[in-house]
């Protein structure tokens, strides 16, 4: 009896020990050919049967393939689909091959899933780094201009580091205006931090849904479309160092010779001086201004510069000289970049860190400058299989040198084509400041005001923190289920000093009686403003992948 027992068991694992010969186990990992990052979630499949698996948070897969069959087959959104053969082998690493055809056609959704343009009843536009402008540009809102359909972009008065004004087709004045969502990385930001602040050296791509289309995904907040930043990670390999500068150089440009009448209606001698009533030569007075100037024909039952008779036909060429304001007021503005970072990733781990300076100067002459500072990190691991942590970071640091009158850029302009162009800009006073009032008596230039004068008595530094934080836990259970948990936190900081002289002193200022600044009179005044704002959010998911026919076979 023992012996026919023994005989059993010694068939049964026979039998066991040829089942188990009947398949081979393949291990291997997947890369992308493109920058050599670990992929995941790449389909497996060994061909001709539905027996397959997906690859780990580090790009590795293990499958057990039948005795018989040949070939492995690797598909993957975005990437071209592959086919190994297995002959002898017992460790197949691939690297797949990217489908810029297909890679157009992905998008991630308001949740963080992959999901190609087809599936979705909206349109979503897609912008890589590699697309962006390769020009030096001081932010990613000026390398964003023209390559999104129907998108208006452009900056809120035109000076560096102004806001950035995004109008992605749809106009919702509800709360947040016209403004559209912005999300860096999955999380949103707070409406402190602005889209031209983020570093753009940074970037890998950028999403873009438009309209008020966008609310079928994001909820309310996406009414005015969003646009969704997504930051570089480090890439499989030894660790890489990358150093880029550049300068440009920003010129005032007057292509359609844009200027002030060259001519005037203004009563002359038989020189062309222009005169006043009595006939006197006009010149300049000690505080800058001129008296009695007048129109040629001052009374016709009409205001002088809508009587028909005043005849804009003398040049300026004798005691009233003409000057172009608008290129006395502006000059060659400079952009400096510099940016510096290390990358790289082993099977488990990837690390980004980047610092970038930026500074920008003014168009307009002596208006200040504007710098930011950037430094990013962006790092990511896996703990233990199918959970990964990772931690974005940018701590993001400005100070803003522009003078307070020409923050908003109005005032200059406003100053260069309302003031007379006899008037010189760079005129001094006789103790070598610049006037303030540019009058010259009567109806003649009653809006005029010397842009330099700003310069002279006001100054502003104004010094800005923001910290944004972004922390994802990611954990892949199994091929069929996925759970991710993200959480954001935007905080910033605004420091506004400013600074207005006296100027009690200056000859032009006192005997108009005006003044600039807050005071109540024309002594100076020092003002100063500080603001904190703190945001945060979360968004927890869970995702259910799976294919009923070949899991459940369902059709």
């Amino acid at each position: 009896m023992k012996k026919h027992l023994l005989s059993v068991l010694v068939f049964l694992l026979f039998i066991a020990s040829e089942a188990h010969s009947q398949n081979k186990t393949i291990t291997g990992t997947v890369t992308s050919k493109d920058d050599g990052l670990p992929l995941v979630g790449v389909s497996v499949v060994v061909l001709g049967t539905s027996i397959g698996t997906q690859t780990s948070g580090s790009g590795q897969y293990t499958i057990s393939v039948p005795t018989g069959k040949t070939a492995l087959v690797y598909t993957y959104v975005s990437y071209k689909r592959a086919e190994k053969q297995i002959g002898t082998l017992s460790a197949i690493n691939i690297a797949l091959e990217t489908d810029s055809k297909a890679l157009s056609e992905v998008v991630v959704t308001g949740v963080g899933v992959a999901t190609s343009k087809h599936k979705l009843g909206i349109d979503v536009q897609a912008i890589r780094a590699a697309d962006l402008p390769q020009v030096p540009t001081a932010s990613i809102d000026q390398a964003l201009v023209g390559k999104i359909p129907g998108a208006q972009i452009s900056s809120i008065d035109g000076t560096p580091g102004a806001k950035t004004n995004i109008v992605l087709r749809g106009i919702n004045t509800l709360q947040s205006g016209t403004t559209p969502l912005i999300m860096l990385d999955g999380v949103q930001l707070g409406a402190g931090t602005d889209l031209s602040s983020l570093d753009q050296s940074n970037i890998d791509r950028i999403e873009v849904v438009q309209g008020a289309a966008a609310a079928t995904i994001y909820g309310a907040q996406g009414a005015n479309g969003v646009i969704q930043v997504f930051t570089k990670r480090g890439r499989l390999g030894k660790p890489r160092i990358n150093f880029t500068s550049s300068l440009a150089s920003s010129s005032y440009l007057n292509i359609g010779h844009v200027h002030q009448a060259a001519m005037h209606g203004f009563k002359t001698d038989a020189s062309n001086n222009v005169i006043d009533a009595k006939g006197n030569i006009i010149t300049v007075n000690p505080d800058g201004s001129y008296s009695g100037v007048t129109w040629a024909n001052p009374s016709a039952g009409v205001s002088a510069m809508a009587n028909p008779l005043n005849m804009t036909n003398k040049p300026y060429d004798h005691n009233l000289k003409y000057y172009d304001h608008l290129a006395q007021l502006f000059t060659n503005a400079k952009t400096y970049n510099s940016s510096f970072n290390v990358s790289g990733a082993t099977e488990k781990t990837d690390y980004l860190i980047g610092y970038t300076y930026n500074k920008q100067e003014s168009a307009i002459k002596g208006a200040g400058d504007f710098t930011r500072m950037n430094l990013t990190s962006n790092i990511g691991t896996e703990l233990f299989k199918g959970f990964t942590i990772r931690s974005s970071t940018q701590l993001i640091h400005t100070t803003d040198a522009l003078n307070p009158y020409f923050r908003n850029g109005n005032n200059s302009i406003y100053n260069a084509l309302n003031t007379s162009p006899f008037f010189d800009f760079t005129h001094k006073l006789s103790d070598g400041t610049y006037p303030y009032r540019m009058n010259a008596g009567g109806v003649v230039s009653v809006n005029g005001a010397n842009p330099f004068y700003y310069e002279e008595y006001a100054s502003r530094i104004s010094t800005r923190n923001d910290i944004i934080e972004n922390l994802d836990a990611n954990y892949k259970i199994n091929r069929f289920i996925e759970l991710d948990a993200k959480y954001g936190i935007n905080y910033d900081a605004n420091d506004d000093n400013a600074v207005y002289k006296n100027q009690s002193l200056n000859l032009n200022a006192s005997d108009f009686g005006t003044y600039i600044g807050p005071g109540t009179d024309n002594t100076g005044a020092l003002t100063r403003s500080a603001q904190k704002t703190l945001f945060q959010n979360a968004n927890l998911s869970a995702f259910i992948r799976t294919d009923f026919q070949k899991d459940f076979h369902i059709n």
